[in-house]
């Protein structure tokens, strides 16, 4: 008797309140309301109509647009990928994560010697923070002169 019969059969018996495969109702969830929009947000001339591949927001820092260039890479979005990427590192020149994931979209559009580049810059950046952190490390550790 397979799992079919079985609940089938099982149907059948008077003893079942209900049928299987049927919840009893919980709660009813409520929709909370969708904030408010201010009015006159809009400077003069502005439409609100976004033209194709435009997102309408404006990215004040690097992880954002890391943030975005790793959604368009893992969605295949090479070129934007590396604009972003671009623009994380222009605001940051430090950060190691675009460097490498720049490498990466480089990497998947046929771009060897960039992505060796990015490779680099990204070990390099990430050589030099060990560096300053084991001297600073070490300068902690020794006494200081005079006292």
């Amino acid at each position: 008797m397979g799992l079919w019969d079985k609940l089938k059969g099982r149907q059948n018996k008077p003893s079942d309140a209900s049928p299987p495969f049927v919840q009893a109702p919980g709660p009813k969830l409520e929709r909370p309301e969708a904030p408010k929009r201010e009015t006159g947000t809009r400077k003069r001339g502005e439409t609100g109509v976004r033209k194709k591949g435009e997102t309408g927001t404006r990215l004040r820092d690097h992880a954002a647009y890391a943030k975005r260039g790793k959604e368009r890479l893992n969605s295949g979005d090479f070129d934007g990928a590396i604009a972003d990427y671009s623009k994380a590192i222009e605001m940051n020149p430090e950060f190691v994560d675009a460097y490498a994931q720049r490498g990466v979209a480089r990497e998947h559009k046929g771009d060897m010697q960039g992505a060796k580049a990015d490779y680099s810059k990204s070990i390099e950046i990430q050589i030099r923070a060990e560096i300053k952190r084991q001297l600073d490390a070490q300068e902690e550790s020794q006494p200081s002169p005079g006292v």
